[in-house]
C-alpha cells in the first residue's frame, strides 16, 4: 500500500487521461490488498511447513536425514529455475516498460503541445471568452474546438459521395484560429474563415488522403462527403 501511494502521482502524472483513473483508495481496494497478502503468505509458508513437518526433529539435529528428504531436489531445482526465469521477465518487461515509456514521452504528435492551456466551457458565449482571454497580457491566441487534441475525440463513418465503402473517422469542429494555434501544417489549401460561415468545409489529414486515395494533397474535394 506503501508503494501505492509513491508511485500513483507518477502513473497518472504519465499517461494523457490520467486524471479520469480513479486510484483512490477505497475501502474494496484495502480489502484487496489484504487477500492479497494473505494469498501470497500461505503460499510462502504451506510449503516449507508441509516439507519440514515429515522430518524427524531428532534425525534432523544427528544429520542423519533418510533418502527420502533428497526425493525434492528436482522439485528445488525446478523451482530456483521457475525463479530466475520469473526475475528474467520482470526485468525485461520493466526495460520494455522504459523503452516505451521514453518514446511515448518524445512521440512527436504533429501539433504544438507546450504553452496550450485547454478550457471547458458549456453554453457560453464564444465571443465573450474570446474578448476577455484576448485581454490577458500572457494570452497570445484564442481558439476553439470541440474535443481536446490528443485526448478522445468522436467517430462517424463516412464516404465520399457516390462511393460505397465508408471509412471510420475521428473528427472535431474548430474555429479558424485553431489550425494556427496548433501550429498544424497545412500541405494544400487554406484554414477555415472566422467571418463567415463554413459548415460544409472540412479539412482532412494525411492518412484520410491516403485512405481516399487522393493523388496528392493539392487535389481538389470536388465530391462531398456523406
Amino acid at each position: 500500500m506503501a508503494m501505492f501511494f509513491l508511485i500513483r502521482g507518477e502513473f497518472q502524472a504519465m499517461m494523457v487521461a490520467g486524471d479520469s483513473l480513479n486510484l483512490e483508495l477505497t475501502l474494496s481496494r484495502v480489502l484487496w490488498f489484504t487477500v492479497f497478502a494473505i494469498f501470497v503468505g500461505f503460499l510462502a509458508g504451506v510449503f516449507p511447513a508441509l516439507h519440514f513437518s515429515r522430518l524427524n526433529p531428532i534425525d534432523a539435529m544427528k544429520n542423519n536425514m533418510s533418502s527420502k528428504v533428497f526425493s525434492g531436489v528436482r522439485l528445488r531445482k525446478a523451482l530456483i529455475v521457475f525463479q530466475f526465469g520469473l526475475c528474467l521477465f520482470f526485468i525485461l518487461s520493466m526495460v520494455i516498460f522504459g523503452k516505451q515509456y521514453r518514446y511515448a514521452m518524445n512521440f512527436d504528435l504533429g501539433f504544438n503541445e507546450e504553452n496550450i492551456l485547454d478550457v471547458d466551457l458549456y453554453q457560453v458565449n464564444p465571443e465573450i471568452v474570446r474578448n476577455e482571454f484576448s485581454k490577458l497580457p500572457f494570452v497570445q491566441e484564442v481558439s476553439f474546438s470541440s474535443s481536446t487534441m490528443g485526448h478522445g475525440v468522436p467517430a462517424t463513418w463516412s464516404s465520399l459521395e457516390g462511393s460505397t465503402d465508408s471509412l471510420e473517422t475521428f473528427f472535431m469542429y474548430v474555429d479558424g484560429n485553431f489550425i494556427d494555434n496548433m501550429d498544424l501544417k497545412l500541405l494544400a489549401g487554406k484554414t477555415f474563415d472566422n467571418t463567415s460561415k463554413v459548415e460544409n468545409s472540412l479539412i482532412i489529414n494525411e492518412t484520410m488522403m491516403k485512405r481516399l486515395s487522393f493523388a496528392g494533397p493539392s487535389e481538389r474535394l470536388d465530391n462531398s462527403f456523406t
